[in-house]
């Protein structure tokens, strides 16, 4: 499991548009029959059941996307952003390309775009996760982002200047430091 898909609407200019309606909050049992696929391909690895992440999913970003039929609704949503997150086969993309995860070897951003671009003809916008301690920083791969019209289909992601790293001219914040793309472990491996 590579990539976090938020299935986040946005304005045509880049800014996002996020909890549209709280009067329709996460409810997991209308999901139940999604857990296997959604902890296996949409894991959270810091709630090793996933119910943290996809409420969050769900009241930031679902709350919003229901203007289109086939996202109405906290099952839809999540059904068909793992549709989309699976038709990607990112996992399979970066093998392809040599990037894959390991807990010593790192990447830079281009690794991960040049392989993107080269397979699907999009750059999307990557977003890491530094760590920072008493004497290092760590950087780990977080996000892919890319971008859906709404018909589903692939365009170029809207600049937003949240997004924008104007020090290395590249959407996202991963810049030119070293990257972990660790491997995941299933929460249904995990010793607590």
């Amino acid at each position: 499991m590579c990539c976090m898909l938020h299935m986040q609407p946005t304005k045509y200019n880049g800014d996002d548009v996020f909890n549209c309606n709280t009067t329709y909050p996460f409810n997991e049992t209308e999901i139940q029959d999604l857990m296997a696929d959604l902890q296996a391909h949409w894991p959270d690895v810091l709630d090793p059941d996933g119910a943290k992440l996809w409420a969050h999913e769900w009241n930031k970003h679902g709350t919003c996307a229901g203007i289109l039929p086939e996202l109405d609704g906290e099952h839809n949503y999540f059904s068909k952003t793992m549709q989309i997150l699976e038709s990607f086969k990112f996992d399979s993309i970066f093998q392809a390309n040599h990037v894959e995860p390991s807990a010593t070897k790192t990447y830079k951003a281009d690794n991960f775009t040049e392989a993107i671009s080269k397979s699907l003809g999009f750059v999307p916008v990557l977003q890491c996760y530094t760590t920072i301690n008493e004497t290092e920083q760590t950087t780990f791969i977080e996000e892919v982002e890319i971008c859906l019209d709404k018909r589903f289909k692939v365009i170029e992601c809207p600049v937003s200047p949240l997004k924008k790293n104007n020090q290395f001219g590249l959407q996202g914040n991963c810049g030119k430091r070293d990257i972990y793309y660790p491997p995941i472990i299933s929460p249904k491996m995990r010793i607590n």
